[in-house]
């Protein structure tokens, strides 16, 4: 039986080797040739869930958690990954739970903060999450992720100073992060900084050529600053680039109102009424409230293609 056991620990250890590498299908296949022999073996039956959990499979993923967990009803790294999958189940409550009770148990667990804050802003509790995020940035100061999280928190409640701060260690930490670049792109930009948002945007689209909301950001951003470039022929070729990002935006997808918006304007400008109006259509397709297609459209049937623009708001 030692033996046994002995062998297992090996098996575990070297699907916990795959799995760090990114070799989840290797890492699978050991966790369940180790389970079929020991079907209790928490260790196996905990990183299969933690697999199932990286994969999205969250329904599998919190029964072999729940598994593990009734192998070890005290593992901490378990239970916080079961609140992981419940979270993303929208078992908010549960999940919730679980964090608060975790903290309790285990001061200065900067993991169970991180988590618990992500529930807080999935439930609009913004204040009470950035204290979380305040907490987990003290006990995790290596986590990427966890400060551009924060910085989304402080840009929500207008802590735009803040904001750029958080995204800042973030991107100390991982330096082709190329979300956090988007991030603090916006944040620059509601702190009136627009030439250092640009430079962000232009980061972040250059990092990840796929990432439409960073197109979409760079465009809207160019096509706010239009009046700001001397003549109509700069103003033109500034529209064209503009219209290009969310072109670029639209083929990768997914589409969403507020871009289709933004493209029937940069066409409205370029006196591309025609297309105009089938850019705010397709808007109204997706939000039919969209008051701002609505009146884009209205303006290009009435041939008012040079018509005093609406806010661009990033």
């Amino acid at each position: 039986m030692a033996i046994e056991q002995s062998a297992a620990a090996v098996q575990v250890k070297d699907a916990f080797e795959f799995f760090r590498r990114g070799r989840m299908d290797e890492a699978e296949r050991v966790c369940r040739a180790v389970l079929q022999r020991s079907p209790d073996d928490f260790d196996a039956t905990h990183l299969l869930g933690v697999i199932m959990l990286w994969r999205g499979e969250l329904e599998s993923a919190e029964e072999l958690l729940n598994r593990a967990l009734t192998i070890d009803p005290t593992s901490f790294d378990a239970q916080l990954h079961r609140a992981a999958a419940l979270r993303y189940l929208k078992r908010s409550e549960e999940a919730l739970a679980i964090y608060t009770d975790l903290i309790a148990r285990k001061p200065g667990f900067g993991e169970a903060h991180y988590g618990r804050a992500c529930v807080l802003i999935d439930r609009e509790r913004v204040a009470d999450a950035i204290v979380d995020y305040a907490a987990a940035a003290r006990l995790v100061p290596d986590n990427g992720d966890l400060f551009n999280d924060y910085g989304i928190a402080l840009a929500r409640a207008g802590r735009n100073e803040e904001a750029v701060a958080a995204y800042d260690r973030a991107i100390a930490i991982f330096p082709n992060y190329e979300r956090a670049y988007n991030n603090r792109g916006l944040a620059l930009y509601h702190l009136g900084r627009h030439a250092d948002a640009m430079r962000d945007f232009d980061k972040a689209t250059a990092l990840d050529p796929r990432y439409t909301e960073a197109f979409y950001n760079r465009g809207a951003l160019a096509l706010a600053e239009r009046q700001a470039v001397v003549g109509e022929s700069g103003e033109a070729l500034v529209l064209e680039r503009a219209l290009a990002d969310f072109d670029r935006a639209l083929s990768i997808g997914p589409e969403f109102a507020e871009l289709l918006v933004c493209r029937g304007l940069a066409l409205r400008l370029l006196q591309r009424d025609d297309d105009a109006r089938a850019s705010y259509e397709r808007a109204l397709i997706l939000r039919p409230d969209c008051v701002e297609a609505e009146e884009g459209r209205a303006l290009c049937q009435a041939g008012l293609g040079r018509a005093e623009a609406l806010n661009i708001r990033l």
